[in-house]
């Protein structure tokens, strides 16, 4: 299982370096790409001083969904999914993994990605979109379709944790290239619909979400339980409040 993880970073340089030492340090066999949607409080340099993964900075964009106002030559959030998806049909993974920089990791996401790939699979051998983020925003009962022993199977999943096949990355892309409805926001929503697949969610969450920053487009500076995790991994659990004292400036540099 050949897994691309695409990362994309703009500012916030304290938990964006973060995130990107912690995936470089549990990514084990996948490779990584960070997408640098022309960041002002750093370069591609400074990233690069930071890992050894390969770095592109996007295009410039003159599209507005959902964009910083600040970020004159950004792509917002959904241009710049769909162009990864583009990038990604270029290269020969099989995989590919979307996640942010706000949002840590615990050290088995991947093998937990793979085991949950291989162990779950439709009546007639369909295979879905999975999430490693279990939040309260997705965890309303109409979005509920099943629950397994380890997995919810819902309706939708977190923006900040996904995880989809060649083929259904294809499927993705050719219903894009075909849309004439306005784009809009809801990206991973619209990755669904176009799939016409339910998704799966582990019920331990091998992310969590540190989003609670300035500029943050989800939640409100310093509120960090608006947005966690509902049941994260014990490694997750147990560096939450080490991360949030350093991005908040009053404790020393997490042992992530």
């Amino acid at each position: 299982m050949k897994i691309l993880i695409n990362l994309v970073v703009y500012n916030r340089k304290n938990i964006t370096e973060l995130v990107i030492k912690n995936i470089n340090k549990y990514k084990k066999d996948a490779d990584m790409i960070i997408y640098n949607d022309h960041s002002t409080e750093y370069d591609n340099e400074y990233l690069e001083s930071i890992c050894d993964n390969k770095i592109v900075l996007l295009p410039p964009s003159n599209k507005v969904v959902i964009k910083n106002e600040k970020n004159i030559k950004g792509m917002g959030i959904s241009h710049l999914r769909w162009y990864q998806f583009r990038e990604f049909l270029q290269t020969d993974y099989d995989f590919l993994y979307l996640t942010d920089s706000d949002a840590l990791h615990d050290p088995e996401f991947i093998d937990v990605l793979k085991n949950t790939w291989n162990k779950y699979k439709g009546k007639n051998g369909e295979k879905y979109p999975i999430c490693l983020y279990d939040t309260l925003w997705h965890s309303q009962k109409e979005n509920l379709l099943k629950e397994g022993n380890d997995v919810w199977m819902r309706r939708t999943m977190a923006g900040i944790s996904q995880f989809y096949s060649r083929d259904m990355v294809k499927i993705i892309v050719d219903a894009l290239d075909k849309e004439t409805r306005d784009i809009g926001y809801a990206w991973d929503y619209r990755c669904i619909e176009y799939l016409k697949l339910p998704t799966l969610t582990t019920k331990c969450s091998y992310v969590e979400h540190f989003g609670a920053l300035k500029d943050s487009m989800h939640s409100v500076e310093g509120e960090w339980d608006r947005d966690r995790a509902k049941n994260p991994s014990l490694y997750l659990k147990n560096i939450r409040q080490e991360v949030i004292d350093y991005l908040e400036g009053t404790g020393k540099y997490p042992n992530i």
